[in-house]
């Protein structure tokens, strides 16, 4: 917000404040749709869950390592990570 707010004399202030709480409104409606309210709606949303922490951990660190695999300057460091 404060760079909108500063950047061209505040231009784009109103556009940024405008999406900022429709995707604040639109995440709370998700959210609020999404929960789990019997016992096994909660159970098949707790599997759910380790499902997508599982896929993004994965994705995480194969990305990682494609990044230290491609940067010559960064071997030490990629040494440190594996």
């Amino acid at each position: 917000m404060v760079i909108a707010a500063t950047y061209q004399g505040g231009a784009l202030f109103s556009m940024s404040l405008l999406s900022g709480v429709a995707g604040a409104a639109l995440t709370w409606v998700i959210g609020i749709g999404l929960s789990p309210y019997e016992r096994n709606e909660r159970e098949s949303f707790a599997g759910v869950g380790k499902l997508i922490g599982g896929f993004l951990g994965g994705y995480g660190s194969a990305n990682s390592i494609q990044h230290c695999a491609a940067s010559q300057s960064a071997v030490v460091a990629c040494r440190l990570i594996s």
